[in-house]
């Protein structure tokens, strides 16, 4: 879709830029050519946790964990204590992604809260507080956040329970009532631009909404 706007941009924008002149003909092909590259080098991942992860309810945090093979992979990596942190190679605006699989196995209702850090700082106005009741059934966390990240930042998801008197769990089930497998957390990291605010150029990435 970018490739076949462009070329449409570029084929009723050639007479602007000098008509059927070689060298301005040259200069639009280029930049499209330029376009459709950016495009299609983007940066992406895709990853998933195949075990249930507990849910710290202590002064802690807990964060999102993945398998160490990714779905797919192209210059973001996953590392550290059960591969909970994200790492990108090169530099640009981010979707990041992710989906969980929630349940209260036990306690009185609490609150799970599930916020983004980046290079250990927490992204100011990035945090979700949801309200669950009953034990035993399941809710999703499904959301994204789009920021800015510089060539080798990294990024967590992090994770806490409101109260030291119930249990909250992220659940996998390897043997579901009907289709595959459930995972217990499903995260997609993709590179929508090269574009970074001159405000991340330096430093920790400032992130906003």
């Amino acid at each position: 879709l970018n490739e076949a706007v462009g070329l449409a941009y570029t084929a009723t924008t050639v007479a602007n830029w000098g008509g059927t002149n070689p060298t301005s003909v040259r200069n639009a092909l280029d930049i499209l050519a330029a376009g459709v590259n950016s495009v299609s080098n983007r940066t992406v991942g895709s990853f998933y946790r195949t075990v249930t992860q507990p849910v710290s309810s202590d002064c802690n945090s807990s964060y999102m964990q993945y398998e160490a093979s990714p779905i797919l992979s192209d210059g973001v990596s996953v590392s550290g204590v059960g591969f909970d942190t994200v790492t990108v190679t090169n530099p640009g605006s981010y979707n990041i992604q992710f989906s969980a699989q929630i349940q209260k196995v036990s306690g009185q209702p609490s609150n799970i809260l599930i916020w983004l850090e980046i290079n250990g700082t927490p992204v100011p106005w990035s945090n979700t507080d949801i309200n669950i009741q009953g034990n035993s059934q399941y809710l999703v966390a499904a959301w994204n956040w789009l920021v800015p990240l510089k060539a080798g930042d990294s990024f967590k998801i992090a994770t806490h329970n409101g109260s030291n008197t119930s249990s909250i769990n992220l659940v996998a089930d390897a043997a579901p009532l009907a289709g595959p497998n459930i995972p217990s957390v499903i995260l997609s990291v993709v590179q929508e631009s090269t574009y970074v605010p001159p405000a991340s150029s330096g430093g920790s990435s400032s992130s906003s909404f």
